[in-house]
């Protein structure tokens, strides 16, 4: 079964006053979300300082099917951050769990020598 390619939506990102185009990059990881009406997906990503960008899009005028899309500019939240602050909340929490364990045994040998 062969699969459906989504339509080339021609995307364009302009600066609007420089007029200098962005160079758009399709992603690497397409992430998907699906809901029972919509459907969301990655698939270009770009790169920009602050300001004011003109985002327009144009299809193929040979496909007459109506076109329902949205496009959502976010933030760019980098995976390593993201795999650090795992990281670092794991190490929190063993070194939490360490502590409580140490306290516990400290306590437990103290109880145990008062009741020899």
């Amino acid at each position: 079964m062969a699969e459906q390619k989504t339509r080339d939506l021609r995307i364009s990102v302009t600066n609007r006053y420089t007029g200098e185009k962005l160079l758009l990059k399709e992603s690497n990881f397409q992430s998907t979300a699906s809901g029972l009406r919509s459907h969301r997906e990655e698939r270009y990503s770009f790169e920009a300082p602050e300001g004011e960008y003109i985002i327009s899009y144009g299809c193929d005028e040979r496909v007459r099917e109506p076109l329902n899309i949205s496009i959502q500019v976010r933030k760019y939240n980098s995976p390593v951050k993201n795999v650090f602050a795992i990281l670092g909340s794991t190490l929190s929490l063993f070194i939490i769990v360490i502590m409580f364990i140490m306290l516990l045994r400290y306590f437990w040998l103290k109880f145990k020598s008062y009741n020899i």
